[in-house]
């Protein structure tokens, strides 16, 4: 298929889970300043840096390592949630729901991250990417943003899904940043730039 078809259909297919999520989220913007906003709906809001960064920051290696690190965590972040509470999340009368519309597109945002490896991130990058993910886990899981609300999570192990999330912040931010240029140069991350029309041309710069 080629390649402009493709990101055609990426495109849409971003779009149309980034409506969905901020729909799902809708109901508790009014409970919080817009000023952590920003915090409250991750999944949608990793969709959309993995957009934007796709489709018109390629060139950019802050976007790159941001939003590989963004859909990664919360990919498995929400399957992990969902995994640890199955009797809300994946009890028989919801199973097909909680596979259709959030196991199996999420684990799909952690494979979206091999078409925004970062090559050559900076150490201010890496500080800013940090500092962003730790600024989120605080205000999840310190401020309430998301805790407050139990038809989001459950509370009853929120200790063990705070140290994973601020845990995965971490080792994920350091993983792109020092494997992220090593799997930049794999097949499997070179196959899927080129089935986007993305990536590194024999000028050594890259193409949107």
């Amino acid at each position: 298929m080629d390649s402009g078809v493709l990101r055609k259909i990426l495109f849409l297919i971003l779009a149309i889970a980034i409506c969905f999520g901020f729909y799902f989220y809708s109901p508790f913007f009014s409970y919080r300043s817009p000023l952590l906003w920003i915090f409250l709906p991750n999944s949608p809001l990793a969709i959309l840096a993995a957009l934007v960064t796709i489709f018109y920051f390629q060139k950019n290696e802050f976007m790159k390592l941001l939003s590989s690190v963004y859909v990664a965590k919360f990919g498995i972040w929400t399957v992990f949630v969902m995994l640890l509470y199955p009797a809300y999340y994946l009890n028989q009368k919801i199973l097909p729901e909680s596979v259709a519309l959030y196991i199996i597109p999420h684990m799909a945002m952690v494979f979206l991250a091999l078409a925004m490896m970062p090559r050559k991130p900076s150490k201010m990058h890496l500080a800013a990417v940090l500092v962003f993910f730790l600024a989120n886990d605080a205000a999840n899981y310190y401020l309430g943003v998301m805790t407050d609300y139990p038809s989001i999570i459950p509370l009853s192990q929120i200790g063990l899904v705070r140290a994973f999330s601020i845990f995965m912040s971490i080792t994920f931010t350091f993983f792109y940043f020092k494997i992220g240029p090593m799997l930049a140069k794999t097949r499997a991350v070179k196959g899927v730039e080129k089935a986007l029309g993305i990536g590194e041309q024999k000028t050594g710069k890259y193409r949107a």
